[in-house]
């Protein structure tokens, strides 16, 4: 982040109230003019909810510890593609760690969203204004609090983008959400079953009927099979 060129961004740095070195980090890496709040919190979601609140400019991204920009010009290239009429803008992101790394790039924000998320939000930007207009993430999610707010954001019409390039940054394998042993992708699951349970509908509640009584199948057999993503 520190080392980003040719645009003007500011950096902002939540922690969980970390007893280690990190304070020490962060104090030397942060980008000139960066703000920086360490304290208890109760998640992952709260933690990006207090980035918000410190946060000035007028699109956000978000990035956990292990996660990285791409290159020192990602956010020049990105920020090309905004627009004012956009509240949401989609990017690819790198999967893993540097010697396998897959290319995963954004679904889109059709009928898909409403069964599952085709965003990592490391790679999504999101105009703060949005967050003022439709509510922060749900603390609620430990795991599926993105894929909650991008789904709220697509039923209250936000206007999304995608777009194949640039590459935004590197979404390590070490996070929560993209554990694939069985109980991790159970504990995914019923978070994302809460999420279909939020927004069902009369014309969808046979969709997530059918959805729920296959995918958990299929992914035990992918998650058997070694499937990484």
């Amino acid at each position: 982040m520190a080392a980003q060129a040719d645009v003007h961004c500011e950096h902002v740095v939540a922690d969980g109230g970390s007893k280690d070195q990190t304070m020490a980090i962060v104090e030397a890496e942060i980008r000139p003019g960066g703000r920086f709040v360490s304290g208890p919190d109760t998640g992952i979601a709260d933690a990006m909810n207090k980035g918000i609140a410190l946060a000035t400019g007028e699109w956000l991204l978000f990035l956990q510890s292990d996660d990285y920009l791409c290159d020192p010009s990602v956010l020049a290239k990105a920020s090309a593609h905004f627009a004012p009429d956009l509240d949401i803008c989609g990017f690819p992101v790198l999967f893993g760690n540097e010697a396998s790394a897959v290319t995963m790039h954004p679904r889109g924000a059709g009928f898909w969203l409403n069964l599952k998320t085709g965003l990592n939000h490391q790679g999504t930007f999101i105009r703060r204004s949005l967050f003022e207009k439709i509510g922060l993430y749900d603390t609620s999610f430990r795991i599926a609090m993105d894929y909650e707010f991008f789904l709220r954001a697509y039923r209250q019409g936000a206007r999304f983008s995608f777009h194949a390039d640039p590459v935004v940054a590197m979404m390590r394998d070490t996070g929560i959400s993209s554990q694939l042993d069985w109980p991790n992708l159970k504990r995914r699951f019923d978070e994302e079953r809460r999420v279909h349970d939020k927004f069902r509908t009369p014309a969808l509640a046979p969709v997530y009927a059918a959805w729920w009584a296959a995918y958990p199948s299929y992914r035990r057999l992918r998650a058997w099979l070694g499937d990484r993503t």
